[in-house]
């Protein structure tokens, strides 16, 4: 006796292979999309190499960066696609160098329109020498020769800042507008807008905003902490 088939049961049967077969490319279209979105236009994740920015950035740390913060920066690329707004002074950014291409990390001390100059080893911004104050140095940066540790205040934000040895003031510098002056943390250690070869660095070479720590070689206890 064979069992009788329902009209229409063999039919159904290919709509659902066929309704499958046609999601398959947009779920593999999501899931390798979406990963890429949120790191071309959220939030990238960079290791930090070289002590330029030590204390606040030690090398081997990895960081969350906000790619969102000024503009659009797409992979492969030189410049921002799209600029919309440019760091406030105090922030650690990630960037392109003018001078060779390569991503580095610095913290912005001028925007467009401010005055840089320097007295010995103190930041002059418009005029105004930044507030520091001696501190004791972290562990992080006692093998660099005999440091000498200060707190910096640059537009209510404080960081730390590393002195080694003694070296010529810098030239002052006007920031043009749509550049920034930046300078690494560990001030002796440090490619950055001092060196007339890079000088300011236009905002269209800015990537994002270092928003904090998510790993350290160095120290574990730094792990999702923001950078000060």
């Amino acid at each position: 006796m064979t069992t009788a088939v329902q009209p229409g049961a063999r039919a159904r049967e290919p709509m659902r292979v066929g309704l499958i077969a046609g999601l398959l490319p947009l779920l593999l279209l999501f899931i390798l999309g979406v990963p890429l979105v949120l790191r071309v236009f959220v939030v990238e994740a960079f290791e930090i190499e070289g002590p330029s920015m030590a204390p606040a950035l030690l090398s081997g740390d990895r960081v969350a960066v906000a790619k969102y913060a000024y503009g659009i920066f797409l992979p492969f690329q030189n410049a921002q696609a799209v600029g919309w707004g440019g760091p406030a002074p105090g922030d650690i950014v990630i960037m392109k160098s003018p001078s060779d291409g390569v991503d580095i990390n610095k913290r912005v001390i001028g925007v467009g329109g401010d005055r840089i100059a320097f007295d010995g080893d103190r930041v002059l911004r418009n005029g105004q020498l930044l507030p520091h104050e001696p501190v004791q140095c972290p562990d992080s940066v006692k093998r660099f020769g005999d440091p000498r540790c200060v707190l910096e205040t640059n537009a209510g934000r404080s960081y730390v800042v590393v002195h080694t040895h003694g070296a010529a003031a810098p030239a002052a510098v006007e920031v043009p507008e749509g550049a920034v002056y930046v300078m690494g943390d560990n001030r002796h250690y440090s490619n950055d807008s001092r060196n007339p070869a890079m000088g300011p660095v236009p905002l269209s070479k800015l990537k994002g905003r270092v928003m904090r720590i998510y790993y350290s070689e160095a120290d574990g206890e730094r792990a999702f902490t923001v950078p000060r």
